[in-house]
């Protein structure tokens, strides 16, 4: 079975050294999904304060057959809003 893997980067970056082995590359994109979810739902402040978690899943050759990009968005308030 191919190998598979998840390299992460947020406030600091983290080389998946072991990877997967997994079915085919379907599997290891929807594994990348779940793992992208559980990482934000474990630790949600973190990933508030600095807004951005990337995750990268590449096979066994090092070949990119996946990018997950989270991007949190806190709109400033508008002038309008601050004057009422």
């Amino acid at each position: 079975m191919p190998r598979y893997f998840f390299n992460t980067q947020d406030t600091s970056s983290h080389t998946d050294l072991e990877g997967e082995e997994l079915r085919d590359v379907t599997q290891a994109q929807h594994d990348a999904v779940i793992l992208l979810a559980d990482i934000v739902k474990q630790s949600p402040v973190e990933f508030l304060k600095d807004g951005n978690f990337h995750l990268d899943v590449t096979d066994e050759h090092g070949a990119l057959v996946l990018q997950l990009t989270l991007v949190a968005v806190q709109p400033q308030p508008s002038v309008q809003a601050v004057q009422r």
